[in-house]
């Protein structure tokens, strides 16, 4: 039919938005300034926000990697300028990331709950058509959240991993060992 346009598959970026995350990215030097509100919302239990802390340069790394560090306060540090901010721009991704997984978990299961609880309000309620199909929406868009964030939780996970992995490839820059070792001790999680 002429003049008719096709719906759009996809989602508008709001202005605002895309400011915010280009602000992100026009500045990504300065630190992240989590809120205490993110503290409140976000709230998981001590021993599971102990998995999200920072790892430690293993031993094992630190070790091989002794010509390139210096001794500093509860442990070692790369040598080089470069490489140590390097690695520090590794550790703050990593604190970034962990506020990321936080949300994500504690967002999937307000979703899912969400989603739940939609769920039996329309097995046990007797409604109009109207209100049927309002509550369905409210439903859809409620699974739509909770698979939003399990896909942000695998996606960050991973960011988490790659980044760890970096670190551990730039700590062991120096090392001379054959590739193969070096791959190996990389890849050890």
């Amino acid at each position: 039919v002429n003049g008719v346009c096709p719906v759009s598959q996809s989602f508008p970026m709001h202005q605002d938005l895309r400011d915010l995350v280009l602000q992100q990215w026009n500045t990504p030097d300065s630190p992240f300034k989590s809120t205490k509100a993110m503290g409140r919302l976000y709230p998981l239990p001590e021993p599971d926000k102990q998995w999200l802390s920072t790892p430690i340069v293993d031993a094992v790394v630190s070790a091989v990697s002794k010509k390139n560090t210096v001794p500093v306060d509860g442990g070692t540090a790369l040598k080089e300028g470069q490489e140590h901010k390097m690695d520090a721009l590794l550790q703050h991704s990593f604190k970034v990331l962990a506020l990321v997984v936080q949300a994500s978990l504690c967002g999937g299961l307000v979703a899912r709950a969400a989603f739940r609880w939609v769920e039996q309000l329309l097995a046990s309620l007797t409604l109009s058509n109207a209100n049927r199909d309002s509550l369905l929406d409210v439903q859809m868009a409620t699974a739509f959240l909770s698979d939003a964030m399990y896909d942000i939780l695998r996606a960050v996970a991973k960011s988490m991993a790659l980044g760890v992995t970096a670190r551990r490839k730039l700590w062991l820059k120096g090392w001379l060992a054959d590739a193969a070792s070096r791959a190996k001790l990389i890849k050890f999680p």
